[in-house]
């Protein structure tokens, strides 16, 4: 029976069923421009309207002149906020499903609720030890004697609570560790520095040895109190710059009426908030324009998995730091993919979050109809609890009315509840619309879920894909152009994309909020149909995205003048097809405000571009390259989502060891906490060094 929605949130979509228009997989056919040429091709695209405009038809932005007659009639749809209701009263689910779970809670810093009890469906047996074996118990345990360090997995927020709270480690000890690897004001500049826009080392070592303090005196915040993590340049943090990825200083000023609480973003506030120890600023693709994480101005960090990718973007500094294992934690930005990208192409986990449901307060938020802000963790306990932190919403915000259901603790969301109905939505030839590879190991891991996890598969049809990923598109090209009318000292490649949004016919734009109306429709449609339904793909259609040139790290090839003529790491690279193509799957999140997570899936091998899976054959672990599977559910439901990632994550755990253990021989297994060759052992570091100090005094 259908589920009315529309009584359990504000500005929930009419559910109306879309026209039929299935999808067709077709290939695009624009040049990829890269190096040197980018210059000349840039004043061109700027200058001579012609070519900007048969660029634009070429890539598709006038196809939804094609539809006209079919959507015309639908209202344009510019805000695509969908706010949970509750009007019961006390009691509250905050999972975007008719299933009330908690009670209203008012989350504390410690990770507690200061809730009444809540009520919610117990997992089986089987789920619960499921959890237990993959470090995802949900009930908080007592420091060990000697935490036991899994050579295998990352380095997650518990694991630095729990040698904290041994002893064995402080935060002071590894901020010590940290620093010298991501400091670039020091010569020589840290070995991973181009992860990182900027680190103040006073700041970060005076935020840990409070910690540290914290821990000594049994006064500890929480779970993510001493916990190292970074947060992406579009966050305005007091004692830092905003750039965000160019060469501009766009650090905000206190607002008038705010001047006491400074210009410290309300998200950066609530993880200071709640102890963690900012060791810096990370890098970004240049105004999160692209989806590679190529930053000419400041350097490129490098995909942590193979030293000639991208670390995806546009928040390719946290995405990569977090995958090399420098971080548990940070905070990235998403309006077209660019959280989940980085977090498929670094193998960790990133959740994009109901439109409008984290605060960008006191800054603004640029591009408001598609963006959000939101967590990637190197594990799914640590994904939830720090999306526990910064969920709090700010007071202005709407998520903050008071009959808005706040979400329940981490461990809460992290609950696997066993019941009927795990419903996984597959569209089926956009899904296989995608490299042989990926499509292998993502069929591969719905399977796992469908027969491990009790998940039923169901196929549905979504209108107008093709033509949707255009309007989402044409949305953010248009609101950067008149955004940034200085567009002088800017990336070539960006320029290029802000010509191309000048390009856009008022008609056009129109017709993409028309669109938008359409699909929030038939997808609300969609849910009241099946509810608790997630609608899953692979992250991506591309395993990964390769440095075509410029990735030699040798002196002689970066010095050769001939060589950097063609670098795009030194010009940059415009890439349109392989940009959509990045974006295939992504967009519909953002452009229709629902929330979505990415989750490892495995690897695709480094040769061929995506062709075949790392197989048991192949020896050399930098040959590979993280694929990820992607779930988007109904506005406001996180927590089926994280439920969702616990699953796939406990699913890729045990392939992964089953591999390890000789027990099992999949290619490609699902890869889940599996460390990069480049990992960076940070608590073997730290304790290194407190052995040195020891050691002389």
């Amino acid at each position: 029976m259908a589920a009315d929605h529309t009584r359990s949130f504000w500005g929930y979509p009419v559910p109306i069923k879309g026209p039929y228009h299935p999808y067709k997989a077709e290939k695009n056919s624009n040049p990829a421009l890269r190096g040197w040429i980018l210059v000349p091709a840039t004043y061109v695209m700027e200058y001579i309207r012609p070519v900007r405009e048969y660029i634009w038809a070429n890539a598709g932005f006038s196809s939804l002149r094609d539809i006209r007659l079919d959507i015309e009639h639908y209202e344009p749809l510019h805000d695509p906020t969908v706010v949970p209701l509750d009007h019961k009263g006390p009691q509250a689910n905050g999972n975007g499903s008719n299933q009330a779970t908690t009670s209203r809670a008012n989350i504390g810093l410690d990770g507690s609720s200061t809730s009444a009890s809540s009520s919610s469906s117990s997992s089986s047996s089987n789920d619960n030890k499921d959890l237990e074996d993959h470090g995802l118990s949900t009930a908080p345990s007592p420091p060990p004697s000697k935490p036991l360090l899994s050579p295998n997995v990352y380095y997650s927020a518990s694991t630095y609570r729990n040698l904290y709270l041994a002893g064995e480690l402080t935060p002071t000890d590894v901020a010590n560790a940290l620093l010298p690897l991501i400091r670039r004001d020091i010569e020589p500049k840290g070995e991973h520095h181009l992860y990182f826009f900027d680190s103040k080392a006073d700041l970060v070592l005076q935020a840990a040895e409070a910690s540290t303090q914290r821990y000594r005196e049994n006064r500890s915040l929480g779970p993510l109190d001493g916990v190292p993590c970074a947060v992406k340049d579009e966050y305005d943090v007091e004692g830092y710059k905003s750039c965000l990825g160019s060469v501009n200083d766009y650090t905000a000023e206190p607002r008038e009426s705010t001047d006491s609480e400074g210009i410290t973003n309300w998200l950066v506030t609530r993880l200071l908030a709640a102890g963690v120890v900012l060791i810096g600023i990370t890098s970004m693709h240049e105004f999160g324009l692209d989806t590679t994480g190529n930053q000419p101005v400041y350097g490129t960090p490098r995909n942590p998995f193979h030293a000639g990718y991208y670390t995806g973007g546009s928040s390719s500094g946290t995405g990569g730091a977090v995958g090399l294992g420098l971080i548990p934690i940070g905070l990235g930005s998403d309006g077209g993919g660019s959280i989940r990208i980085p977090a498929s192409y670094c193998n960790v986990f990133g959740l994009k979050p109901t439109h409008n449901r984290l605060s960008f307060y006191p800054g603004e938020n640029h591009c408001n109809s598609c963006a959000v802000l939101g967590p990637l963790a190197c594990d799914i306990e640590s994904l939830a609890q720090v999306f526990e932190a910064i969920a709090e919403p700010h007071p202005t915000s709407v998520f903050a009315a008071p009959l808005v259901p706040r979400l329940p603790p981490a461990r809460e969301m992290l609950t696997v509840q066993r019941h009927s109905g795990k419903k996984l939505g597959i569209v089926r030839a956009w899904f296989d619309d995608c490299a042989p590879a990926v499509r292998q190991l993502c069929h591969g891991m719905v399977d796992r879920l469908v027969a491990e996890r009790g998940y039923e598969v169901i196929d549905i049809d979504i209108p107008f894909l093709k033509a949707g990923q255009s309007a989402h598109a044409l949305t953010v090209l248009t609101d950067a152009s008149t955004l940034l009318p200085e567009y002088g000292n800017l990336t070539w490649a960006n320029r290029i994309l802000l010509a191309l949004g000048r390009t856009a016919r008022a008609t056009d734009y129109v017709l993409a909020q028309k669109l938008r109306r359409c699909l929030v429709t038939h997808l609300s449609y969609l849910w009241t149909q099946h509810p608790g339904l997630l609608i899953v793909t692979p992250t991506t259609a591309c395993a990964g995205w390769p440095i075509r040139s410029g990735a030699s790290s040798s002196s002689s090839a970066e010095s050769s003048f001939v060589s950097s003529l063609f670098s795009e790491l030194r010009y940059g690279v415009s890439d349109g097809d392989r940009t959509m193509e990045s974006m295939r799957y992504v967009w519909m999140a953002n452009l229709c405000g629902l929330p979505s997570i990415s989750v490892p899936a495995g690897f695709a091998s480094a040769t061929g571009d995506g062709e075949r899976v790392f197989g048991e054959d192949e020896t050399d672990e930098r040959e590979k390259v993280p694929v990820g599977l992607m779930a988007t559910g109904e506005w406001a439901a996180e927590k089926l989502l994280l439920e969702f990632g616990v699953e796939a994550e406990v699913v890729g755990r045990r392939v992964a060891q089953d591999k390890d253990n000789g027990k099992a021989k999949v290619k490609g297994f699902a890869g889940a906490g599996v460390r990069p060759a480049r990992w960076v052992d940070v608590v073997e570091l730290a304790r290194a060094q407190k052995r040195s100090r020891e050691h002389v005094f």
